[in-house]
């Protein structure tokens, strides 16, 4: 008799723990739960006294900076407060972003490689009239860009938005009750086809399906979860469950686990799970006894926090001298002057006589797209190689050559490192689409 074996070999993908932060417009406070915890932990948030805020609402998350944004207000005797606020996940503290020239503000999302906030603010003097402004995450350079009409003022949840970067426009709730798009380079306005008999709760954009996820129902009773296409000009809602999703109020698209995760007012199973493709729904067992008005999820261990600060634009990660602001990768170098401005591990060194082929070389054009041209005495010494703008190289080294293909890199800004065995150059680039 023969024995044949059989062997399986099973992967298994194990994911790190997460950690949970929720607000509910009761308590105004954040609150931390990790994924194996039983007790929250407050961590900040509105319920400062100082701030004198009466509701909490709109958890945005920025995990490569390692910030939470929230907006909140308040109207006591005629008084409106209104605020945008960020709290450190490293240091779990919250500050103001910015407070000044805000009205009733409505609903935030980020622009994260800009460290942007996007958000809508109600002109106290016309409820009808609606501002979409932007401000840096310092809260510095606020600007208001486009004006439009409310259908309904301040109804429920006014104005939550949804901020799409590649194509700079703005989805946001329109007094609670339909959506509509603002082309933020054009100032247009316009509503998409989706149904207004009924509240909408929330709305986000997903940026891997390219579409809009968004609860419709009605309030403190049942909500159904939608999604809109935005490749098709023709779209029109369409379900992604049938599940009847109870008191629902916000929504948080989890990548990592391949799901819709939607929060819930209520201390009985305070949230709902509901897969990508709405193949599946759940709830989660941590939660199950806390009410979460705004919900997100993170992996600390994807914290990775880096200061910039000499404000040049370039961390202590890449900035050889952090608190020198002309010193920088792709900086002009000075020769001779004891100082590596660029931050290529040497200073210039140079003699009289050596304004030599490397300090005239050029390049062209630029921008550019598909590939760049150097003019002038390219030595067969030299070496080439590209950095991005946080000094990562994103193409080796090259020997000797008239012409750099950059046809797969993304568009933005780059520097051409030239170098022999004396001298260093830095020029800088764009690509461009």
């Amino acid at each position: 008799m023969k024995l044949i074996a059989f062997f399986f070999i099973i992967t298994v993908h194990f994911l790190p723990a997460q950690t949970t932060i929720f607000t509910d417009d009761s308590s105004m406070d954040l609150q931390r739960v990790g994924e194996n915890e039983i007790f929250p932990t407050i961590i900040g948030g509105l319920n400062d006294p100082s701030l004198d805020l009466g509701i909490a609402y709109n958890l945005k998350l920025d995990i490569g900076a390692g910030l939470l944004f929230q907006c909140g207000g308040s109207v006591t005797n005629n008084d409106v407060t209104s605020t945008i606020l960020a709290t450190s996940l490293l240091e779990e503290t919250t500050s103001p972003v910015v407070t000044d020239s805000l009205m009733v503000v409505q609903g935030i999302d980020l622009d994260r490689a800009a460290r942007q906030l996007y958000f809508i603010d109600v002109d106290l003097e016309d409820f009808f009239l609606g501002r979409i402004c932007r401000v840096n995450y310092d809260g510095s350079d606020l600007e208001c860009l486009v004006e439009f009409e409310f259908k309904s003022p301040l109804s429920g949840g006014g104005c939550k938005v949804a901020f799409d970067a590649e194509n700079e426009m703005l989805y946001f709730i329109n007094g609670g009750f339909s959506i509509s798009r603002a082309d933020l380079e054009t100032g247009i306005v316009e509503r998409l086809d989706v149904p207004d008999d009924t509240f909408m709760a929330d709305l986000v954009l997903d940026e891997v399906n390219n579409r809009l996820v968004y609860l419709r129902g009605t309030p403190s009773t049942t909500y159904f979860l939608y999604e809109y296409d935005l490749t098709d000009p023709e779209a029109t809602e369409t379900l992604i469950t049938t599940q009847e999703l109870e008191d629902s109020k916000s929504i948080f698209l989890d990548y990592d686990r391949d799901r819709i995760v939607i929060g819930r007012q209520n201390f009985v199973n305070g949230v709902f799970t509901v897969s990508m493709d709405g193949s599946s729904v759940g709830n989660i067992p941590t939660l199950s006894f806390l009410p979460t008005a705004d919900i997100v999820f993170f992996n600390p261990e994807d914290i990775v926090i880096f200061q910039d600060a000499d404000g040049d634009g370039f961390t202590e990660e890449t900035d050889c001298d952090d608190n020198n602001p002309d010193v920088f990768p792709g900086a002009e170098e000075i020769p001779n002057n004891g100082i590596d401005e660029d931050c290529d591990g040497s200073d210039l060194l140079s003699s009289t006589d050596d304004l030599s082929s490397i300090n005239q070389i050029t390049l062209y054009p630029n921008p550019a797209s598909d590939a760049l041209y150097l003019d002038g005495n390219i030595l067969d010494s030299m070496q080439f190689s590209i950095f991005n703008v946080t000094g990562q190289k994103v193409r080796p080294y090259q020997k000797y050559s008239t012409s750099l293909d950059i046809s797969n890199l993304e568009s933005g800004v780059y520097f051409l490192k030239i170098s022999d065995k004396e001298n260093t150059k830095m020029i800088r680039f764009v690509v461009d689409e």
